[in-house]
């Protein structure tokens, strides 16, 4: 069976954009992405907004709405039935919000996606994401809980209060050990695909993963060398920075999925 065509997401403040900006998801859409990525969470006064990190004042921000209203009226890309918002979750709170607004506004599954702090006990007790969003299982995310069920009381001390991603890097050992369970998470939870960052890439873990043939999302990727040996693995997604270097490699080499 062919695989689809790799879809390419352009990350916040791709190609001279400003971060957390409407103008990288026009730019995302102008260019021909399939899907625009940006950050979420909740202001001071609950209302969702574009921001990676937390702020004592959001104003100037911009809305996840305005974010919401580039989309809906998005052309279709050439390789994907809809243009996407991909909502990269910094406060797992927000998950109900965002939801409820998408379907305010008319977002449908199709057009929505989710990564970020999406916990495995999130998605399990909230089966209802899955199937309103294509979420990007960020592997740091599976392996806190997985850590928690074989650490020692002092290793979880040890990386209490960590971000998950420096948890990755400072259990980057432990991972091949996992790989089962982190496929059997994946497959029971229904994600689109396991999100990891570029450099796991490199290491004894992808190909270890890849023998479960799961779906992979790569992040984030703006060499041209890196971009063409993740089209050539044929990897689900790539998020990168530079959509004019990512597009025309995906687009001279899209033959090679039929």
């Amino acid at each position: 069976m062919n695989k689809p065509v790799t879809t390419i997401t352009g990350h916040t403040g791709n190609d001279g954009t400003a971060d957390d900006s409407l103008e990288s998801v026009r730019s995302s859409i102008e260019m021909g992405a399939d899907i625009a990525e940006l950050d979420v969470r909740f202001d001071k006064q609950g209302e969702l907004v574009i921001s990676h990190d937390k702020q004592d004042d959001y104003s100037g921000f911009a809305s996840l709405r305005q974010a919401m209203e580039l989309v809906i009226d998005a052309p279709a890309p050439r390789w994907s039935s809809a243009f996407v918002i991909h909502c990269d979750i910094k406060e797992a709170e927000t998950v109900p919000a965002v939801l409820a607004l998408a379907e305010k506004m008319g977002i449908g599954p199709d057009k929505l996606a989710f990564s970020g702090s999406l916990s495995p006990s999130l998605l399990r007790n909230n089966p209802e994401v899955t199937k309103r969003a294509d979420v990007y299982f960020g592997i740091e995310e599976i392996l806190l809980e997985l850590y928690s069920e074989k650490l020692s009381s002092s290793e979880l001390e040890a990386i209490k209060g960590m971000s998950p991603l420096n948890v990755l890097k400072n259990r980057m050992g432990d991972i091949i050990g996992y790989t089962d369970k982190i496929a059997s998470l994946c497959r029971e939870l229904n994600v689109k695909a396991l999100n990891l960052p570029l450099v796991l890439t490199y290491t004894p873990i992808f190909p270890a993963l890849q023998k479960h043939d799961l779906p992979f999302s790569v992040w984030t990727v703006n060499d041209a060398a890196e971009i063409k040996r993740l089209l050539e693995l044929k990897v689900c997604n790539i998020t990168t920075r530079s959509l004019k270097t990512a597009l025309p490699l995906r687009e001279a080499m899209a033959s090679d999925y039929n």
